[in-house]
């Protein structure tokens, strides 16, 4: 997945690559370093530099073990970021962001 942003926070395209066991290439910008290491998650490149980009990508058509082991580390890393580990997290935030500390946030599937 070539994922060749100028600017992006945390983008979604990235963790649904890593979810569907895709390798990912991507620049360098905003939050996406934060999201993914170079190397280990995906491979980083600078922004608006086409060149970095097309080496990336024939490094990992000559390189399967790179690729397999940025798949591998990518299936691990995305899980941090499935439901049921970030749903506690969530719905905390809710909470205190609603002012009424004993109010119950209905999820389906619990009862409270």
């Amino acid at each position: 997945m070539l994922n060749p942003s100028r600017v992006d926070n945390i983008p979604h395209s990235v963790l649904e690559a890593l979810a569907s066991a895709i390798p990912v290439i991507s620049t360098n910008v905003g939050g996406v370093p934060f999201l993914v290491e170079d190397g280990k998650t995906a491979l980083l490149v600078p922004p608006a530099d086409p060149q970095a980009m097309a080496n990336a990508v024939e490094r990992l058509m000559e390189d399967r073990g790179l690729a397999a082991k940025l798949v591998e580390n990518g299936l691990v890393l995305v899980q941090r970021y499935s439901w049921p580990s970030v749903r506690q997290s969530w719905l905390s935030a809710y909470r205190s962001l609603s002012g009424l500390p004993g109010m119950t946030i209905p999820v389906r599937g619990e009862q409270g």
